[in-house]
Formats: C-alpha cells, structure tokens, sequence
C-alpha cells in the first residue's frame, strides 16, 4: 500500500507554514495559466475561421485526453507531484512564449498541441499535491488553498485584458514565460508530503479504476456536461462578437468567472462537512446547465457579464466535487492518476466534441443554436446520472 507519510509540518491542525506556501503557489500558478485564456483570441486574430479553429482546439482536446494520465502516472510512480509539475510548467511556458511569432498554421497548431501535452495535467496534479499535503488538517482545506488561484487569475487577466485593448497580445504571452518562472521558484521551495510504497503498490495497475462504475459513471457524466462548458470556453469570443461586445471585454469575463468562485472555495470546508462531494457535482451542474441556457438567449455584452458570475456556483462547486469524489474513490497508489485520468476525459475528450463539433454548428446553425442543443443534452444527462446513483442507493438498502 502507499502510505503518505506526515511530515512535522502536516501533523495535527497546526499546518499554517504548509498552507501558506501552497496559498502563494496557487496564486502564481493560475496567474500564469491566465495567459492561455487568450489562445483563441489570437489564433482568431490571426483569421481563422470557426471551422479551423474548432479543428485545431479539437486536436488539441484529443492531446488533452492522452496526456494527463501519462503524468499522473509519473507522479505516482515517483511519489512526487513537485518534479512533474515544475518539469510540465517550464515545457509550457517555453511553447506559449512562441506562438505569438508563428504564422504557419500547422506550426501554431503544433505549438498549441505541445503546450497542451504540458499543461493540462498540471491543474489535477496540484490539487492531488495539495490534497495529500494539507489532509487532516483543521485549519487547512483545499477550498481555502484553492481561492488564492483565482484571485491570483481574476487580478492577472482583467490586467491583460487592459493591456489587450491597449497594445497587444503578445505582451500576455511573453509574461506567461515570467510567471512561470516565478511559479517554478516558489513550487521548488514548496514541501512535498513524504510518499512511500512496498512493493505490492509499486505495480500500477491503471486500468483497474475503470472497473469501479461510480468512477466511470461520474467520469462520463462530465464529459457529457463538460462538451457545451468547452464551447463556451472556445467560443467565447465568437459570443461577445455576436452581440457587438470588444475583445477588451473578453478579459473583464474571465475576471468576473474567476472572482465568482471565490465565495464558494472559501466555504468548500463547510459545505463538505454538510454535504457529500457527490451531491455537489450534482448541484453544480444545475448551474451549468443555466449558463448554458442563457448563452442560448444572450442579446447584449452586459447579459454576457451577468453570465459569468453562474461560474462561481458552477465551477466553483463542481471542483470541490469532482476532486474530493474522486479522491475517494481511487486506490491510494492510483490516486494522481485517478484525479488526471478523470480531468483527461473532461477536457480533452469533451474538448474534441465541443470544439470540432462546437465550430461546425456554430458554421451551419449559428452559435445560439449550439447552446440550446447543449441545454438538452445536458439535462438528459443529469436524469441519468441521477437514476443511476438511485439504482445504486436502492440495492445498496437490500
């Protein structure tokens, strides 16, 4: 069995050292993962259609999907979350310093795949870190620890934002090279729980989280729910086109999302102590599905505003959900790859659909179109999700 073994720092309630550094860890790392929000803002400057922006985001997708379980199993084969994280976040920063510079498309599609590779594990790999780190603690939770990122977001991409309206983007992706430096000093002085196997758990057996149905079940369900959010994500400047709205715009949105989810990891804590992790997901995807319903309806920029401030108890809850419900679920030696497998399934294989079939709808039927079919969807997905879990409850009472 792996054992994460408690370092002084982790023992009992008093975690603050452990806490704080986390704290400016998370703020500095989703400051520099701010900076790819503009991605498809750029390519579309570059004038690029719907079409072959949906194909390149789907490739993308498709190397979002393969990656992160390659890193989550290098984070438990090697028992530690720091050397993956700074060696993924450093190859990161070096492909998006280039993409500004690059007008070949296949080449910036290339680029874009190969940050992809790097980056998109690297969110699920810090939660597990930071999860492993601060378990047990009193004073300590990763909603408390997990706000600090999107304040350090929120504050950096209303400044790109700014910047964007005023000079360029390429300022926004140079900067990404400089806080990820910043990020890799302070992840390089950040403790790492001591982990240790014997030789049973040394042999990874992956596939084995795909025989347990809650995982799968849960796994499928955001996939399905996590197409239409990947839309609206890819597409979001094609959203503030449709009602006249400016791409200075587009970095006030991402502040407002960002900001919105404050108050709920702030009260993860209290709310996990009242209710299950599953029934936050379940919550949260509410919420979602209004968002996507009101994109289906947006007429002006101030509605799209409005919008954003549904990320909060989207998101927001659906994060503290996902990784505590998930953590429980998976085998102790398994528990990087169960958290990067799952996030793998929801962007990349989500993010394929949403983009290549997102662009091609938007192309044929028209972006609001696009939304109301993901309203639909969605639902029908919530009812058996449910129905599955009510199954489940009711021979588990047998």
């Amino acid at each position: 069995m792996m054992v994460r073994m408690s370092s002084p720092q982790t023992e009992g309630s008093d975690i603050r050292p452990f806490g704080r550094s986390f704290h400016i860890l998370q703020a500095l790392f989703w400051a520099t993962f701010a900076s790819g929000m503009f991605t498809v803002l750029l390519v579309k400057e570059k004038g690029l259609s719907p079409t072959v922006i949906g194909t390149i985001f789907a490739v993308r997708s498709l190397v979002s999907a393969v990656s992160p379980p390659f890193w989550g199993l290098a984070v438990d084969r090697l028992r530690s979350p720091k050397v993956v994280f700074i060696v993924g976040l450093a190859s990161a920063a070096i492909c998006y310093a280039a993409i500004p510079f690059i007008d070949s498309i296949a080449v910036l599609g290339i680029l874009i795949c190969l940050t992809s590779f790097f980056l998109t594990a690297l969110p699920s790999i810090l939660d597990t870190w930071v999860i492993d780190s601060v378990s047990g603690s009193t004073r300590v939770s990763f909603g408390s620890i997990r706000l600090w990122g999107s304040i350090g977001y929120s504050v950096v991409i209303y400044i790109y934002g700014v910047v964007i309206d005023h000079f360029s983007l390429t300022p926004v992706f140079l900067n990404y090279v400089v806080l990820g430096a910043v990020t890799i000093f302070f992840a390089w002085r950040t403790e790492s729980p001591v982990l240790s196997t014997n030789d049973t758990e040394r042999r990874l057996r992956p596939l084995s989280l795909f025989t347990n149905l809650r995982y799968v079940a849960v796994v499928l369900f955001t996939v399905i729910l996590m197409i239409p959010s990947t839309s609206s994500f890819v597409f979001l400047p094609q959203i503030v086109d449709s009602v006249d709205g400016t791409s200075g715009l587009l970095g006030t949105l991402y502040a407002v999302k960002a900001l919105s989810e404050i108050p709920f990891f702030l009260y993860s804590k209290r709310l996990l102590n009242r209710y299950s992790p599953l029934l936050l997901v379940i919550v949260s995807s509410l919420f979602f599905i209004l968002q996507f319903f009101l994109y289906s309806v947006i007429t002006n920029p101030v509605q799209i505003l409005f919008v954003q401030f549904l990320h909060g108890p989207s998101f927001g809850l659906f994060i503290t959900g996902m990784v505590y419900y998930i953590y429980s679920l998976a085998p102790e030696n398994l528990k990087a790859t169960a958290q990067t497998t799952a996030y793998a399934l929801r962007i990349g294989l989500a993010g394929i659909i949403g983009s290549s079939f997102g662009g091609w709808y938007i192309d044929t039927h028209g972006i609001q179109a696009l939304f109301r079919l993901g309203t639909y969807v969605s639902i029908a997905a919530l009812a058996l999700f449910i129905a599955f879990h009510a199954v489940l409850h009711r021979r588990a009472r047998r």
